[in-house]
């Protein structure tokens, strides 16, 4: 079942609804895993899990 965005002027349409959930961070800036050990935060897990490797 297809999962369009609602937010205004966007044509995103999600496959699955976490994927339409992980789009709205684009729209919101939500930034909700910071980092532990700098000010950096990021809005998935993976951004956070990248800079965990590459800087800490």
């Amino acid at each position: 079942k297809p999962h369009p965005c609602e937010w205004p002027g966007c044509t995103h349409i999600a496959t699955r609804s976490e994927h339409l959930k992980r789009h709205m961070l684009t729209h919101t800036n939500e930034k909700a895993f910071k980092c532990a050990h700098c000010f950096k935060s990021y809005g998935r897990s993976d951004g956070l899990r990248a800079h965990m490797r590459q800087s800490h």
